[in-house]
């Protein structure tokens, strides 16, 4: 079970069925719940926390700590907004986009 399929299923539940209040978003987990074991949904939690984690540990040490809201807005479209973790970002998305520093190899 990936960790964008789980999130995808409550972005569909929320956006596409319009089912934003508590109740049925408690009613949608709940019968997530039954057909997909709770352990696996609290993997899927941590790994996600985890690989944010990570981004913002990377991120930091190109951007520094000044630089918070353009890192949280490239661990969101890196986390969630790109739809997939192996979503391919090529150079000038990189540096147009998201703001990131990048070098374009040479013939050496």
């Amino acid at each position: 079970m990936s960790v964008e399929s789980i999130q995808g299923f409550f972005d569909f539940a929320k956006n596409e069925l319009r089912l934003n209040d508590e109740e049925n978003l408690k009613e949608v987990l709940l019968n997530l719940a039954e057909k997909v074991h709770p352990l696996v949904l609290g993997n899927v939690y941590r790994t996600r926390s985890q690989i944010q984690m990570v981004a913002r540990k990377l991120l930091q040490k190109q951007l520094g700590n000044d630089q918070i809201n353009k890192i949280d807005k490239i661990i969101s479209f890196l986390c969630s907004d790109s739809g997939s973790l192996d979503y391919a970002i090529y150079r000038n998305e990189a540096r147009d986009e998201l703001g990131l520093a990048i070098d374009k190899p040479d013939d050496e």
